[in-house]
């Protein structure tokens, strides 16, 4: 199986010779945004049911580096059943049961716990899928959420105290010294720059993606006074909100 995403330009570039209008149009007519996942099988036709639950995903508006994510963690359980001499349609509990241990424990570079509880819920999410629109009569596994790794997750963020983002700010970033002077022996770039990202990110919760795209004219260069813009293509799939 071969994996391939949906890009306009170069479907237009190559796409030419459908009846009925252009590969772009039959496209446009079908709603599949660029990004979308296709699995080509050996004969270069769609493979199902992949393709179909991709197209769900994309009009269900997932950002496409989401859908990407996805595309590789099932297409490496489609191949993976494959070699077992079954697919996604017939596959039971002990396949996916080898899966997870193939995953965690057999494979040259197992991954880890917090990596697998993330695949298993793309897989969980998948089956749901396939069982709901009737591509199977019920999911492989008895109990999907015990799937996952079986480790408790605690929290992961560690909040900074004002004093240890002070100094992230203006030593890490800035390039200062802790008393306040100019490090002379600082080799990062930009300091002003990085010290305004920063404060951005912080105090508008905007995403990186978002605050990394912000321009001077964008903020209106009020001095003291507050700046309003609207975000479009850079947000979070795309959904248009003023910040």
């Amino acid at each position: 199986m071969d994996l391939f995403f949906v890009k306009r330009p170069l479907v237009d570039r190559y796409g030419d010779g459908l009846p009925g209008g252009t590969a772009v149009a039959l496209l446009d007519r079908r709603v599949i945004p660029d990004g979308t996942p296709v699995v080509l099988g050996p004969d270069m036709r769609p493979t199902e049911p992949l393709c179909s639950w991709f197209r769900h995903l994309a009009y269900l508006g997932r950002d496409p580096e989401t859908m990407r994510s996805y595309a590789y963690v099932v297409l490496r359980l489609a191949e993976y059943l494959v070699s077992r001499g079954t697919d996604l349609l017939a596959a039971g509990e002990v396949d996916l049961l080898a899966y997870r241990r193939q995953r965690l424990d057999v494979q040259a570079v197992p991954i880890d716990p917090v990596t697998w509880d993330r695949e298993a819920a793309t897989v969980n999410g998948l089956f749901a899928w396939m069982t709901e629109v009737g591509h199977r009569r019920h999911g492989p596994l008895r109990m999907p959420k015990a799937y996952g790794s079986g480790m408790a997750h605690g929290m992961q963020v560690r909040h900074l105290t004002l004093e240890q983002y002070l100094f992230f700010r203006d030593v890490g970033l800035g390039g200062q010294c802790p008393g306040g002077e100019v490090d002379g022996g600082f080799r990062g770039g930009f300091p002003h720059r990085n010290r305004a990202a920063a404060e951005l990110a912080l105090m508008t919760g905007m995403r990186k993606r978002e605050w990394s795209t912000v321009l001077l004219p964008e903020l209106a260069r009020r001095p003291g006074g507050e700046a309003g813009f609207t975000l479009q293509a850079c947000a979070k799939y795309r959904r248009r909100r003023e910040m």
